[in-house]
């Protein structure tokens, strides 16, 4: 998780490789544990092989179903597989079993309705988190600019900015490799009308 999490600001192969390496000796040390399943899928999911990622996040949740942080990385791989409604379902269950959801949950959150389009829930899953980052404010800035919010757009642009003066949008899609490609472009279009730099 460490090494993933490296890799968002550091896109680089040899990291990703690294953390793939650790979830196989992991898993090869607890084939039964949930977050051993858990991070092999999120290793995989990372190099972009999501299909083969999907087996090891269901194993996860199956040997686990009550940890609601497996859920929410789950909804992270069920949003990026296309399955926006899904997702935003198992994070319902989740978080109606934990009254204290981490920053990140609503993120996912925020993320699995930018891909249901529904820009507005965007922005309000967003303020329940108590720290952006550039990132969140790119989404919140692209979905002021799908719905046509330009001053509200430049706004959150210029927070990304202000945090992170070196944000582009050939940097962004080098960190979200994750994303489907349609997705993904709808996404860099929305920051990209928003006045977010490429």
């Amino acid at each position: 998780m460490a090494l993933l999490g490296e890799s968002w600001t550091n896109p680089r192969a040899d990291t990703k490789d690294a953390a793939l390496a650790s979830a196989t000796r992991a898993l090869s040390l607890d084939d039964s544990d949930p977050w051993c399943q858990l991070m092999m899928g999120f290793a995989l999911a990372h190099r972009g092989e999501m299909a083969l990622a999907g087996p090891y996040f269901e194993r996860a949740a199956a040997l686990n179903p009550g940890d609601t942080r497996i859920s929410y990385l789950r909804v992270w791989w069920l949003t990026r597989t296309g399955r926006a409604e899904e997702a935003l379902a198992c994070l319902d269950t989740a978080m109606r079993r934990d009254p204290f959801p981490p920053a990140w949950a609503w993120e996912c959150r925020g993320i699995a309705l930018f891909a249901a389009r529904r820009y507005d829930d965007v922005i309000a899953a967003m303020t329940h988190m108590t720290h952006l980052h550039a990132w969140d404010y790119a989404y919140i800035a692209a979905c002021h600019a799908h719905m046509h919010r330009d001053l509200d757009a430049h706004d959150a642009a210029a927070a990304v900015l202000r945090i992170d003066p070196g944000f582009t949008l050939k940097g962004y899609r080098a960190v979200e490799s994750c994303t489907p490609a349609a997705e993904l472009e709808h996404l860099l279009d929305g920051m990209r009308r928003a006045g977010l730099p490429e």
